[in-house]
């Protein structure tokens, strides 16, 4: 099994046990995600001061459906993202630590990344209303590290179980480890 994390914090970002596969002449990783149904959420009254009500009918099942990639790997909403404008100001610095880091460990790559990376850079912040940008666990408000991009194909707050989705990540921020 292989697990890829981030580049710059040593995150996970997704391992193989998911349907990956690179694009764009190995650009990017693209990884197919789903949501499904978690199970053996009961919540009652008592969690929020109340008392069982004499009828004994105050437990109620709560299934909440949530992004399997989100989940296991623990990926974050940045915090400091909250407009286009923050998510044009956090990709630019994303995109000079990449630029650094290939500098040193890459440098043929950097022609790349900058030949190829406005295309998606361009589409992201046409779409930004339907795309999620996420990082890893602990990056929520630094956004320090690699940018992962989430799109549905549903509208985001109406997913159900079984919706597919996908996260975009650069190939050069991510660092293939095996477990």
């Amino acid at each position: 099994m292989y697990i890829f994390n981030c580049i710059f914090t040593g995150k996970k970002v997704f391992s193989d046990d998911y349907s990956a596969k690179i694009e764009d002449d190995g650009f990017v990783w693209v990884v197919d995600g789903k949501y499904e149904e978690l199970s053996d959420q009961k919540f009652d009254d008592s969690l929020f001061g109340g008392n069982k009500s004499a009828e004994g009918e105050d437990v109620t099942e709560y299934k909440p459906v949530v992004n399997t990639l989100l989940k296991a790997f623990r990926l974050e909403e940045p915090v400091t993202i909250t407009s286009l404008n923050d998510f044009k100001k956090t990709l630019k610095k994303y995109t000079a630590n990449l630029i650094a880091k290939l500098n040193e460990a890459n440098p043929a790559h950097v022609a790349v990344l900058k030949t190829k990376l406005p295309k998606y850079a361009k589409q992201w912040a046409e779409n930004f209303d339907k795309i999620r940008v996420y990082v890893t666990e602990g990056d929520g408000f630094e956004t320090e590290g690699t940018l992962i991009i989430l799109t549905q194909d549903v509208p985001f707050g109406e997913e159900k179980p079984n919706d597919k989705c996908k996260i975009t990540v650069l190939v050069d921020s991510l660092i293939k480890e095996k477990l």
